[in-house]
């Protein structure tokens, strides 16, 4: 959960589950790369990956639905995220890369992104 003293518009709960992504709307297709997420809020999710997509792509991840679900549920924080209010397609979330923090010892890359809800959704 937020720390007291963060300002962040979102709380974000802790959810660290395999996952994959793939990068959209670019002139070829992308090819599914391995990620594991870190943290989800409403408004994003944090993942790590060896192989980070360019900040301000848009990009599908791959997430178990059913067993986020399940866990908000479980965890009583339906009041911090709505599912249903994000952006899905193909059964699929959706969102824009924010930022990007390499870690050189490990050769690992936190990637934020930026949910996109379904009034934003994209053409």
């Amino acid at each position: 959960m937020n720390h007291p003293n963060e300002r962040r518009k979102y709380i974000r709960f802790p959810f660290q589950k395999n996952i994959t992504y793939r990068i959209c709307y670019t002139k070829y297709n992308s090819e599914s790369l391995d990620a594991n997420s870190e943290d989800f809020s409403e408004g994003g999710v944090l993942f790590k990956t060896k192989w980070p997509p360019p900040v301000m792509s848009i990009i599908a991840l791959d997430v178990d639905l059913k067993r986020l679900r399940d866990y908000v549920a479980q965890q009583k924080l339906t009041d911090v995220i709505n599912i249903d209010h994000l952006y899905i397609k193909n059964n699929q979330l959706h969102g824009e890369v924010v930022r990007i923090r390499e870690y050189p010892e490990s050769g690992f890359y936190d990637v934020a992104v930026k949910l996109i809800s379904r009034k934003e959704k994209p053409m």
